[in-house]
């Protein structure tokens, strides 16, 4: 997925279908700590910024056999962050 935002803009990838995600990017105000099933970021600095979604199971021992039998998801993308426009015009 590639996504264009306005700087300082907050972004947020959501699963609901009984996995989890575990972002990782470039970007270190893109990157989650700990997998989960939703993670936000505000985007602060200017540019081009690569990421990806490793979904996993939910379950530890269903992720073991997903990962032992290659079977893992990976999705990867970009968030490109622009200078938010004037409001005003000179």
């Amino acid at each position: 997925m590639r996504v264009t935002v306005r700087r300082g803009t907050t972004v947020t990838f959501v699963v609901d279908d009984g996995t989890s995600l575990r972002i990782d990017s470039d970007y270190a105000g893109l990157t989650q700590k700990q997998a989960g099933d939703e993670f936000s970021a505000t985007m602060t600095n200017q540019g081009t910024f690569l990421y990806t979604d490793s979904a996993s199971a939910g379950s530890s021992v269903r992720k073991f056999f997903d990962e032992l039998l290659g079977q893992t998801e990976t999705h990867q993308g970009v968030v490109k962050v622009v200078n938010a426009k004037s409001s005003h015009r000179p």
